[in-house]
């Protein structure tokens, strides 16, 4: 989902830089005329996605043309300095639609829906405020609980996670990070409550101690129909790892009471994280790792001494350690790489340093 955000976004620049070209009048332009030529574009632009979008339900569009279309409609509402209001509104309401339940949408394309519409969340948040996307949670969650098929779950829990991490900024557009607004509070525990669930449904030897760290956070973990072991058990943990690894950002921990959380995952992810068995799954939790050892930091529920630990386990898989199988895989090194980096960058903006010559 990240390269193709990315690679859209790339893609969707090049194309309102074109359609702005085409339109552009001779001569100086004023500030205020480029930025309607801006918005002009954008919705130019925004047609022709849909077109493709809405055509995933006839035959005016394929099932993989469409599912492209709703990753390329997430993606525009990044491609501009400001989000425009009118874009975001219609991207959003698009992927809605074509996320819920009643949708005519092939299965494909709901499940790309239900992630991109969370991708679209800062935008609607920074747009629209916070109630959209508290019924966007809710939405989610349907998914999530319901009798969903293990992608399904998958997919919502991405948009979950996402939907998650811009209800936890509402605080600090607000001026306050550790005041939300009392609906985007209630709908943030709610999704966290679902992932936090997801996590230790699947993720063998997570006991009671995060269950009783998540309510001493205000959060009664909710385990989704789909969180069983089966065949794809191990695809779903490594979503439900990544989504919360996503929500779990510092401005959440600043929001809500989750220091006793974020201590006891820490420790279990530190203890077992290797253990998790595919490669893919190893790699998802040393994300989460990293998240909830960043968060915690930032927030001052966790030590330098913990952050330290972290690292050290995030660059042995880096070195290849013998004593864990996984570490050979490619997967993991770079997995384990990219999480080492964004718990430093986060650790050292909040003053982690170094104890000793060999952590520094």
């Amino acid at each position: 989902a990240e390269q193709l955000l990315a690679a859209w976004a790339a893609f969707l620049r090049r194309w309102l830089a074109a359609v702005r070209a085409a339109r552009r009048d001779s001569g100086a332009e004023q500030s205020e005329r480029q930025q309607q030529m801006l918005a002009d574009a954008a919705l130019e632009v925004w047609q022709a996605v849909k077109h493709q979008l809405d055509g995933g339900a006839s035959a005016a569009s394929t099932p993989a043309a469409a599912a492209s279309a709703a990753w390329a409609a997430a993606a525009l509402c990044r491609c501009t300095p400001q989000p425009l209001p009118p874009l975001v509104a219609a991207v959003h309401s698009t992927l809605a639609d074509a996320a819920a339940e009643g949708s005519q949408q092939p299965a494909a394309v709901k499940r790309v829906a239900l992630a991109a519409v969370g991708a679209a969340a800062e935008a609607v948040r920074a747009t629209q405020g916070t109630p959209p996307l508290v019924q966007l949670v809710s939405c989610l969650q349907q998914h999530l609980l319901g009798p969903s098929d293990i992608s399904t779950a998958a997919a919502a829990a991405a948009g979950l996670g996402l939907a998650c991490a811009a209800l936890a900024s509402s605080g600090a557009a607000a001026g306050s990070a550790a005041a939300l607004p009392q609906a985007a509070e209630q709908a943030l525990k709610a999704g966290l409550s679902s992932l936090v669930g997801m996590l230790c449904a699947l993720w063998p030897g997570s006991g009671s101690g995060i269950s009783q760290a998540a309510a001493a956070g205000g959060l009664e973990l909710l385990s989704p129909a789909s969180a069983r072991p089966s065949a794809g058990s191990e695809e779903l943990l490594q979503s439900a790892a990544l989504a919360l690894a996503i929500a779990l950002r510092p401005a959440a921990a600043a929001a809500l009471p989750l220091a006793s959380l974020l201590g006891h995952l820490h420790s279990q992810l530190a203890e077992q994280a290797t253990a998790a068995g595919s490669p893919a799954a190893v790699g998802a939790l040393c994300a989460l790792l990293a998240a909830v050892s960043a968060a915690g930091f930032s927030s001052d529920a966790l030590a330098s001494a913990d952050v330290s630990a972290a690292l050290h386990l995030l660059l042995s898989l880096c070195g290849g350690r013998r004593d864990v199988a996984a570490a050979a895989d490619g997967y993991v090194v770079g997995a384990a790489a990219e999480a080492a980096a964004s718990l430093l960058a986060v650790a050292v903006q909040h003053g982690f340093t170094p104890a000793t010559a060999e952590e520094t």
